[in-house]
């Protein structure tokens, strides 16, 4: 991905985020966008295709964003797999 499009994926889920009310910090933004693309690298997917998923589920502001301050301190594998259990659970298809 390009440092453009990465760009340009930045602000769309920093626009729709906020059209949300789902306010975080810097450093939780950040972490979002991480567990994106590393959720995206993990299942052979397009970040913006992760992002819709993890968007409509609700895994983004009930899951990431509220237990950002626990998340951060465990591996991006386990987080991965977390998301993963969280979006089955939920009846979504990775």
């Amino acid at each position: 991905m390009s440092i453009i499009s990465l760009n340009c994926f930045i602000l769309i889920v920093l626009g729709i985020v906020m059209r949300k009310r789902v306010y975080m910090d810097k450093d939780t933004f950040s972490f979002v966008v991480y567990i994106i693309h590393a959720c995206a690298n993990k299942w052979g997917k397009f970040p913006s295709a992760v992002y819709d998923v993890l968007d409509r589920s609700g895994c983004i502001s009930k899951y990431l964003v509220p237990h950002y301050d626990i998340l951060r301190t465990q591996s991006t594998a386990y987080i991965v797999e977390d998301v993963a259990v969280y979006l089955k659970v939920r009846g979504y298809n990775l």
